[in-house]
């Protein structure tokens, strides 16, 4: 599942492995391609925007629970894995351009 790469992916960061994030080979770049591969192979019906969730009752939602809690489940799942691995390539973009003596405007600047 791509929730357990990404938290594996996570912990290598954290105890100190080093890669360049924005490289097609990056273990980065393959987490974000297999989650947005996995978000636009979900049937059309399944996704958050055709589901009309505002217009849906609490008791709709606790009658059809054993839909909506594993479809919940895999919302959450899909969206926190790449806010994750977002957040933290950003913290070790600048962190490294911190330590080179570069600043964020000139990052971006280059791209």
């Amino acid at each position: 599942m791509i929730w357990t790469k990404v938290v594996s992916y996570l912990h290598e960061i954290r105890s100190g492995r080093r890669e360049t994030p924005w490289l097609s080979n990056s273990t980065y770049a393959k987490l974000n391609v297999e989650i947005l591969d996995f978000d636009t192979e979900l049937y059309p019906a399944h996704r958050l925007k055709n589901r009309g969730l505002s217009g849906r009752l609490h008791t709709e939602l606790s009658k059809e629970q054993e839909y909506w809690y594993p479809w919940f489940m895999v919302q959450v799942a899909s969206h926190a894995s790449l806010a994750l691995i977002n957040i933290r390539s950003s913290t070790l973009v600048f962190c490294v351009l911190r330590m080179r003596g570069g600043n964020q405007a000139h990052f971006y600047s280059k791209q």
